[in-house]
């Protein structure tokens, strides 16, 4: 049997190409030919309050290989929220083996703001302590925290962040995409996706419970926008960035659409600069809907507000790549968060649009029908993540689309179609794409249906873990379970 060192360079580098970073790095370790023929590839750079992060990526700048390798900018817009009044001494945890595990959970949410995930069930053997109940390694954590929250403050207090990010715009020859990361977990178990070069300096078990203001809902401290601000801002400054690809992912807390799109409005402003002045092929926005309730209720929109919005995404023309997110998990008690979706997209500018996503949308029938029709004849990729509607469900919407847009008559001009939805585990969610196409075909039945605890027997059952006014869910042998965390290994 032929081993790797026997294969053709040009064989090894096609297979090289389809393996994450983390496996190359393996594969180098093997022998000493393989760790010269391995390439390394570094095509993503930090920006973070903190300054491993900062020189890491301005060594890289100076690197005359790795610099023309970044294509990405990932502005990590997650900080510390240590209350740095407190303080932590052995005292605190004098009485913790008398009064056991309740006293150890109170002690937690005593001592520091340390993480939002301290009473999180099962989660209390990743954090170290020694016999008897011996907690120094929480004291060392917290004088490491500490340290961590000063540097951070100076950092923001210098605007350290900002200088850096407006260096690699012009430092990066070939990059091309700027990425606002989370600034808040979205749920008090999701670990960090990015292994930063801070992340990686810090013990393992800290790096996947990352600090956070301790409180059972952390999106109720409105965590601030630094990265976004300072990126649209110093982009549409910039005439000379490269940058043609923008996202706002959707583990971010969320663009607050009734602040930011108003008459007048500086980030609407820079946002709508950047967007003219660039030419952007692929776009992806968060929206925050929770972020206030007025007396119309959540996800209200004014008509100013609509018209800006579109009038600002209506500013590029190139645009190929589309996807629009909120961070609303859809339940029963948000069901007039809706808003035509025709109101807001411009999509008969985007002549050249090949993909368009939606994730955590409330949709109608009529206004979903509507909008596919009006897209480009261009589209090949449609996704709906997270998504349902409030007078329908997914098994009548499927007929429904197949007949209004004649898919069904003839599935040849229909786009790739993906719908997932949320599974009872957490972070875990049903997704279908090949089922829907063989039943537009003809050759399956509806892989949807809307009757509860139909799949039981499955392993990750498919209904939502909220009150719906829809039960939607995946009949047995359709779809294909997907972890949220299995491509974040090598991020």
């Amino acid at each position: 049997m032929t081993g790797w060192t026997h294969l053709a360079n040009e064989l090894l580098y096609a297979i090289f190409n389809f393996l994450p970073n983390s496996d190359l790095k393996s594969i180098r370790l093997t022998c000493k030919f393989l760790s010269v023929v391995t390439p390394v590839r570094l095509n993503r750079v930090f920006i973070s309050p903190f300054k491993r992060d900062l020189d890491t990526l301005r060594s890289i700048a100076s690197h005359p290989v790795f610099c023309s390798q970044v294509t990405e900018i990932i502005w990590d817009d997650r900080c510390l929220h240590l209350d740095d009044h407190r303080i932590i001494s052995g005292t605190r945890y004098d009485d913790l083996s008398s009064n056991g595990i309740t006293s150890f959970k109170k002690t937690l949410a005593d001592v520091a703001e340390v993480t939002c995930l301290a009473l999180w069930s099962g989660c209390l053997r990743e954090y170290p302590y020694g016999e008897n109940g011996d907690l120094s390694e929480w004291e060392r954590l917290h004088h490491l925290l500490i340290r961590l929250y000063y540097e951070q403050q100076s950092t923001l207090e210098s605007y350290e962040d900002v200088d850096t990010f407006r260096f690699a715009l012009q430092a990066f020859p070939r990059l091309r995409r700027a990425t606002i990361a989370g600034n808040c977990q979205t749920n008090s178990g999701q670990p960090h996706r990015y292994k930063t070069p801070l992340m990686r300096s810090l013990p393992p078990w800290l790096m996947e419970r990352w600090p956070c203001r301790f409180t059972y809902f952390c999106g109720a401290y409105n965590p601030p926008l630094r990265g976004y601000y300072a990126a649209i801002r110093e982009l549409s400054r910039s005439s000379s960035h490269s940058v043609s690809e923008f996202v706002v992912e959707p583990t971010h807390h969320g663009i607050d659409y009734a602040e930011n799109f108003k008459l007048f409005s500086s980030p609407n402003e820079h946002l709508t600069s950047f967007i003219a002045k660039s030419s952007l092929t692929t776009l992806e926005y968060t929206l925050n809907p929770c972020s206030r309730k007025s007396s119309h209720g959540f996800w209200y929109w004014t008509t100013n507000a609509k018209e800006i919005f579109k009038m600002t995404l209506s500013a590029t023309k190139t645009l190929e790549h589309f996807s629009l997110n909120t961070n609303l998990m859809p339940s029963r008690g948000y069901l007039d968060s809706q808003v035509s979706l025709l109101e807001i997209l411009p999509v008969q500018h985007w002549r050249a649009l090949r993909s368009f996503s939606l994730l955590g949308f409330i949709l109608t029938l009529k206004d979903t029908v509507l909008l596919l029709s009006a897209l480009p004849a261009t589209v090949t990729s449609l996704k709906f993540h997270q998504t349902f509607f409030s007078d329908s469900s997914w098994e009548n919407a499927l007929a429904c689309i197949g007949d209004r847009l004649r898919w069904s008559s003839n599935p040849d001009t229909m786009p790739t179609l993906t719908v997932s939805l949320r599974a009872r585990h957490p972070f875990r969610t049903i997704v279908l794409c090949d089922d829907l196409t063989r039943f537009f075909e003809g050759r399956a039945d509806n892989p949807f249906t809307v009757e509860d605890n139909t799949n039981d027997d499955y392993d990750g059952s498919f209904a939502w873990p909220c009150p719906r006014t829809r039960a939607d869910g995946v009949r047995p042998g359709f779809g294909m379970i997907n972890d949220e965390f299995d491509d974040w290994d090598d991020v």
